[in-house]
């Protein structure tokens, strides 16, 4: 019932189309439809026509009838017998003896004839034509002759009547149309036949023309020609049935139509297809065995297309049903690369380059997580090759050289995304070999593994692996970033041999190989070598570590060294980082590790530090700014101090106020000689030379400010200044004396960075304080030095500094009272023209009692000075001006 009512319900259907089509043209059930045909006029043959085409016609005659009946078959049809008729009587026209012209134009006139609808539809006329021109072999009259068949089939889609012949025929045709170069028009009748008559073309019949097509494909210059047998390849991939024994040359046809730009997207579609078959397996086995065959590795076409395919295969963009990993195809890839042109191993970078992202990706389908080191493995051994062709052929160009540092440069992504399990000696040893080619970025991972290298192990590390690596990476390299942690990993390698190899390293690796650094153009890679020296010399303490102030000592020379025995180069302040970094670090280490570090090393820190202080009065134009380095070394040996035995000592970093000192180092030689413990000793007389230099030839007042300020502090430690020869300090009393008296030196007017409203009383104070100090040492000095003390300090009680100077004066009665007693009338002299004032009183009255209890000097008086002592004393009896205290001592003065 249910199949019943669907046939019923079917013919509803059938019967409503009509009826609505009806009734949209307004059409009534009843009416009648007449159609009308187009009606072709019939060409009826008669005997005289016949006649005139026949062999007893003249040949002109006969041409001139045939080209007219062409004319008119295209325009009427003629009945199935008259067509036969017509052929019999001209097909003599086709035998050898015949011109060509008149053989084509008989071919031609049968074209004509097939063309008509009767004709092609016709069981018997049909094979009657083919066999006609089967049976046609003269080779002038192949186009023509192929003209024929493609009216006669319809460009190949109709084989009715002829499909047990046409294949072979086809077959024996094709070979001499490549010979005549006829092929294109053929081949896309061919592509027809395939595609729509695959059926009845047998096996062997398939695997000839794919052979003639290969062998035309391989052979032919014509792009049209080599499209052309790339549709009949894709046709038979497609709609037919590809026998195995012609798979070889077909592959080989398309690795070498793949070179071609024009037809590349259409070869790898063609291949794309035939991976996707049953034969995909087949042809990935021919790909390789094209690779690694011997004879064929110079043809590089066809190893570069074989590359192509294997790699776009299996790890490209469009994914196929081909389950074989990377690994079982990368060792003929590698084979590859026996061919010496550069074509090909561009195209394997290519395909290396997209299978390290494929394997770089994670989210992959094909590959993945599923990789093994294997296939790492293979991959190392083709970059290796691929390097090994650019360093042997230098012309390569630069798209390969690009191409492999890009692959170069996924894999370091792989590496730095854990995703890298192959070999990383074998990678490090390959950016090791084109290190001057690649970024900073690779050379500083090399640089990381390097290091882990040579910290694997310590027992293990070799010194010329380490001389080796910082001649590669420091020395040679002129990058600035890889320098600098090419430093980084030596002084990291020498920090985790400290207990082991320290010394040995740094005097055999360390030292030697910077040796030379002061000669280093590059500013930044001098600092960071001398602040990775000082913490060498701030964490340890060997006896190798005394060659690190050698290395010092050349970095402070270099800015006074002359560049042609005529002058100095002058050194800007943006040169001068180094030198800044190594003053401050030595000074660190010198107040820090006195009391912990080895004398040596604080004696050799001292005398770079003050040496270089000395060599900026020397050579004064060299730096064009120099203030901040001498002011922090001027700071450092202002903190020095003594102690009662002579250790030399610098303040505290926990406890202010507090001094630490050295155990072993004294600054008396006399202690040094005498102590029964191993003390060694160090003088400081370069820091009085350096001071006098600094107070004839400084022209900056914030050294010369800060010098004055702090002589003071250092006169009152006298374990300093006794510990050396007084004629230093004589020397440098003179000399701060001459700052008043010598009107050479131009003070206070040569000097620059002075304060504001700055007169020269305000630099005299500073000068009198300081020689008020200078009064303790006088029984040290010279005479001549002392007097020049006394004229200075009594220069100034006519100033505002007359209260120190005073005060100086009544310290000089007691230490230089040879020289006093001299000067007392000079000075009496000069105590009588100050006014007596609150301020003065004092210091006056207690330079008088002072004298007048000294015999020596106060007894040699004469009348005059008595008076002298009386009229400065006397102001200050007057009880409404001063206190009771000072005109109390006055009395006293006086009686």
């Amino acid at each position: 019932l249910k199949y019943k009512y669907f046939r019923l319900m079917s013919k509803e259907k059938e019967k409503a189309f009509p009826e609505k089509l009806k009734h949209f043209f307004k059409l009534q059930r009843s009416g009648n439809l007449n159609f009308s045909k187009p009606v072709v006029e019939e060409f009826v043959i008669t005997d005289e026509l016949l006649q005139e085409i026949s062999q007893s016609s003249p040949l002109n005659l006969r041409t001139k009838v045939l080209k007219d009946l062409c004319e008119v078959i295209k325009k009427k049809r003629i009945n199935n017998i008259s067509a036969v008729r017509v052929w019999e009587t001209i097909k003599d026209l086709l035998f050898d003896e015949v011109p060509k012209e008149y053989r084509h134009l008989c071919l031609h006139f049968l074209e004509c004839l097939c063309s008509d609808p009767s004709v092609q539809n016709n069981s018997i006329l049909r094979p009657y034509f083919f066999d006609a021109m089967k049976c046609h072999e003269l080779k002038e009259d192949l186009l023509p002759k192929l003209e024929v068949i493609r009216v006669l089939t319809d460009n190949g889609k109709d084989l009715d009547y002829l499909e047990d012949d046409v294949g072979q025929f086809l077959v024996d045709l094709f070979p001499q149309l490549i010979l005549s170069s006829y092929s294109i028009p053929f081949l896309p009748m061919l592509v027809n036949v395939i595609k729509f008559h695959t059926a009845y073309l047998g096996e062997n019949v398939i695997a000839q023309n794919i052979h003639n097509t290969c062998y035309l494909c391989c052979r032919s210059n014509n792009i049209k020609e080599k499209e052309l047998c790339l549709d009949v390849f894709d046709a038979v991939v497609c709609y037919s049935y590809l026998p195995p024994e012609v798979l070889p040359d077909y592959v080989t046809a398309l690795c070498r139509t793949v070179n071609t730009e024009q037809l590349c997207q259409k070869s790898w579609k063609v291949m794309l297809n035939l991976l996707g078959t049953y034969l995909g397996h087949s042809t990935l086995c021919t790909l390789c065995s094209i690779l690694q065959d011997d004879k064929l590795i110079i043809d590089s076409e066809l190893i570069r297309g074989a590359v192509f395919f294997i790699s776009n295969g299996l790890w490209g963009k469009k994914k196929l049903a081909l389950k074989h990993s990377p690994a079982k195809v990368l060792p003929s890839i590698k084979m590859a690369l026996r061919s010496p042109h550069r074509l090909v191993v561009f195209e394997v970078c290519l395909g290396v380059l997209g299978l390290i992202k494929k394997l770089g990706d994670r989210t992959d389908e094909k590959l993945g997580d599923k990789t093994d080191s294997t296939t790492w493995s293979n991959i190392l051994d083709i970059v290796i090759e691929i390097c090994d062709f650019i360093e042997k052929h230098p012309e390569c160009g630069l798209e390969l050289v690009q191409k492999f540092h890009e692959i170069l440069t996924c894999i370091e992504f792989c590496y730095e995304n854990k995703r890298f399990p192959g070999s990383l000696e074998i990678f490090f040893n390959l950016i090791e070999r084109c290190s001057k080619e690649r970024d900073d970025k690779s050379i500083i991972y090399l640089l990381h593994y390097k290091a882990t290298s040579l910290m694997s192990d310590d027992d293990c590390i070799k010194l010329t692996d380490m001389t080796n690596f910082i001649e590669q990476f420091f020395k040679q390299e002129n990058r600035q970033m890889v320098r600098l942690k090419c430093l980084d990993v030596v002084f990291c390698v020498l920090k985790n041999s400290r207990d082991s190899r320290e010394d040995e390293i740094l005097e055999h690796v360390v030292t030697k190989c910077l040796n030379l650094i002061d000669q280093d153009s590059n500013v930044v890679v001098r600092e960071h070598a001398i602040k990775q020296l000082l913490i060498v010399l701030e964490d340890c303490n060997p006896k190798q570590c005394l060659a690190v102030y050698d290395i010092f000592d050349k970095i402070l020379d270099k800015p006074f060294e002359t560049l042609d025995g005529e002058g100095s180069k002058i050194v800007r302040e943006t040169e001068t980082q180094d030198i800044v970094t190594l003053v401050d670090g030595l000074i660190m280490l010198l107040q820090t590790k006195l009391d912990i570090c080895s004398a040596d090393h604080t004696i050799r820190q001292y005398k770079c530090l003050i040496k270089h202080l000395i060599k900026h009065y020397e050579k004064p134009v060299v730096f064009e700014s120099g203030t901040a380095i001498k002011l922090k070394i001027f700071q450092c040996i202002m903190k020095m101090r003594a102690s009662q035995s002579f250790h030399l000592g610098f303040p505290g970093t926990s406890n202010m106020g507090q001094y630490k000192y050295s155990i072993t180092l004294v600054i008396k030689k006399a202690h040094a000689d005498e102590s029964s413990s191993p003390t060694i000793f160090m003088s400081i007389a370069k820091t009085y030379q350096a001071l006098v230099l600094c107070l004839k030839n400084e022209n900056d007042w914030t050294l010369i400010g800060f010098v004055l300020n702090s002589l003071p502090e250092i006169l009152q430690h006298s374990a300093l200044i006794l510990s050396q020869k007084m004629s230093d300090v004589d020397l440098l009393a003179s000399t701060v004396c001459s700052l008043v008296s010598d009107p050479v030196l131009m003070c206070p007017e040569k000097f620059k960075n002075v304060p504001d409203n700055f007169t020269r009383a305000d630099f005299h104070r500073y000068v009198y304080l300081s020689l008020g100090f200078f009064s303790s040492y006088g029984r040290y000095m010279l005479p001549t030095t002392q007097q020049l003390i006394v004229k200075c300090l009594l220069s100034g009680l006519v100033s505002k500094s007359c209260q120190p100077c005073v005060s100086a004066l009544t310290i000089c009665i007691l230490e230089m009272r040879v020289t006093m007693h001299k000067l007392l009338h000079s000075v009496l002299f000069r105590l009588s023209q100050i006014s007596a004032t609150v301020t003065a009183a004092q210091t006056v009255l207690e330079f008088l009692s002072t004298l007048i209890r000294l015999p020596e000097v106060y007894q040699s008086c004469v009348e005059e000075q008595y008076m002298e002592i009386f009229a400065i004393a006397l102001p200050y009896t007057n009880p409404f001006k001063f206190k009771h205290y000072i005109v109390s001592q006055a009395y006293q003065t006086l009686a």
